[in-house]
């Protein structure tokens, strides 16, 4: 069965590319490669007396090959390329770029048609059309602002009033652009609370007030605003911040003249935050943040292991209503009661043993039955 393979596989038709591969392609293959681009680009460039024109004609049919034939197959005919090439802006912008002889006004009007590309033709082709290729450019905001910042010669003004369709590259222009309308880039970015905090963060000349505004309507950029904006209104940052727990942990504990009773008020409406509130808040209310604590085992154990002043009595009423916490509370845990501990742990097998092995006066009878 082997050797009717091999007999198959030897006499079976090899394709034009493993015929290229192995050095077997002939003059009687180039009907072949006439029936692709790629083919056709290849056997041009590789194989001596091959037909330059017929290759060409096929290969013009896609603007990669049409634009790689012009480049570096001696005997192309540039214009004939060039009409292939241009049918796609990447292409037509290398064509100039890279081809002796392009047309560069020709590869332009391929161009235009994309803003990357109209961004693209007037920074690196010499000759290009600047205000040709801005016009298109400025139609995507990302494109208007590159070309603002890499082109020279380009209309700022035009720019910015492609720039301002969008709060990110409106911030971007009034941080970057030597000549932006500050004013006019800050109504365009305080539409989104992100960009009206880092306007007011970054921009010389921003107006706090008016990106206060807006920033606030979102707690997170609030706590920022409150914690990095110079001349920020702390109070009305904190107003913002408290419909959060988490927030109103982390704005209690970094900003300085937050109102340490109205945050925590918020914060313990979650045990997690509670404990960490008394933990790390200068000024916490170590009993009102427990009463939230004891919620929930976990942080009831927490609160009782780390929280200097903790009511060790109430939060093991807490923690002893799961077997896992009551054998960790009675481990590591200094006042906690043992027996009352035990009680709770011996309703899981496991943790009665544990709590038998590694608890010191530990009823091990118990633990056993």
């Amino acid at each position: 069965m082997l050797e009717a393979l091999i007999r198959d596989a030897k006499t079976a038709p090899k394709s034009l590319g493993y015929k290229l591969k192995n050095n077997l392609v002939t003059l009687e293959n180039q009907e072949e490669a006439l029936t692709s681009p790629y083919w056709a680009y290849i056997f041009a460039k590789d194989i001596i007396g091959a037909d330059i024109e017929a290759c060409q004609e096929a290969a013009i049919k896609e603007p990669e090959w049409a634009y790689r034939f012009a480049r570096y197959i001696p005997g192309a005919n540039i214009e004939v390329c060039q009409g292939g090439a241009v049918k796609d802006p990447d292409w037509a912008y290398h064509f100039a770029k890279d081809v002796t002889g392009a047309n560069i006004e020709a590869c332009q009007g391929g161009v235009i048609k994309d803003p990357v590309w109209a961004y693209y033709f007037a920074r690196g082709v010499k000759g290009a059309d600047i205000e040709v290729c801005q016009e298109q450019a400025v139609k995507d905001s990302e494109w208007a602002y590159n070309f603002a910042k890499d082109v020279t010669g380009a209309n700022i003004e035009v720019c910015q009033e492609g720039v301002i369709k969008d709060p990110v590259w409106a911030y971007k222009f009034a941080r970057y652009i030597p000549g932006a309308d500050i004013e006019a880039c800050q109504e365009a970015a305080i539409k989104k609370p992100e960009w009206a905090y880092r306007f007011a963060k970054h921009v010389p000349g921003a107006n706090i007030e008016v990106c206060q505004e807006q920033a606030i309507k979102e707690p997170r950029w609030a706590y920022h605003f409150a914690r990095n904006v110079k001349g920020a209104n702390i109070e009305v940052c904190q107003e913002a911040v408290i419909k959060n727990p988490n927030l109103s942990y982390y704005f209690a504990k970094d900003i300085k003249g937050a109102s340490i009773e109205v945050c925590q008020e918020v914060a313990i409406k979650e045990p997690e935050w509670a404990y960490r509130f008394a933990k790390d808040v200068k000024g916490a209310d170590i009993e009102v943040c427990q009463e939230a604590v004891i919620k929930s085992p976990v942080w009831a154990y927490k609160f009782a292991r780390y929280i200097p002043g903790a009511d060790i009595e109430a939060c093991q009423k807490a923690v002893i209503k799961e077997p896992e916490w009551a054998y960790r509370f009675a481990k590591d845990v200094k006042g906690a009661d043992i027996e009352v501990c035990q009680e709770a742990v011996i309703k899981e097998p496991r943790w009665a043993y544990e709590f038998a092995k590694d608890i010191s006066g530990a009823d091990v009878e118990r633990a056993t039955c």
